[in-house]
């Protein structure tokens, strides 16, 4: 199973561990699973506001404040038009650390099997813009008898 571009995270911590465990119950016994995050390490060191230009030539303007207890991004995204159609969309995502992920797994019956700052580095809190986690889900649960 794969969750890719940051796609975990924009609900509340109970929420997103309720999403993890749906996930793991989903995979197969043996089953693995990638989710590609955000290191919370790195982001808590930038800046809350900053803006990109789309390939359609759109403005995007972030402008988020980061809460280094809870690990929450929250803010909003505004996107001007080429033609000067503006929107706003707000936006609340949660960001975790290599040790709330392994517990997370755990919780979600997952074992964590590894971590990656980036595709093919290895992990190294907040030296890439990346935390990607891998895991399995075992293919028999302790206590009950396996084939």
């Amino acid at each position: 199973m794969l969750n890719l571009y940051t796609s975990f995270g924009y609900f509340s911590p109970r929420a997103n561990l309720d999403v993890l465990r749906r996930m793991a119950r989903a995979l197969k016994p043996g089953g693995r699973i990638l989710i590609d995050h955000r290191d919370r390490v790195r982001d808590a060191r930038l800046p809350g506001r900053w803006w990109d230009r789309t390939p359609d030539g759109t403005l995007a303007l972030q402008e988020m404040k980061f809460d280094r207890r809870a690990g929450r991004w929250s803010g909003e995204w505004t996107f001007v038009s080429p033609g000067g159609r503006r929107s706003v969309r707000p936006l609340r995502h949660y960001v975790y650390t290599l040790d709330q992920w392994k517990r997370m797994f755990r919780a979600a019956g997952l074992r964590l099997t590894g971590a990656w700052s980036g595709y093919a580095q290895p992990y190294r809190a907040g030296k890439g813009p990346r935390l990607l986690v891998a895991g399995t889900k075992p293919a028999y649960r302790s206590g009950h008898a396996g084939c």
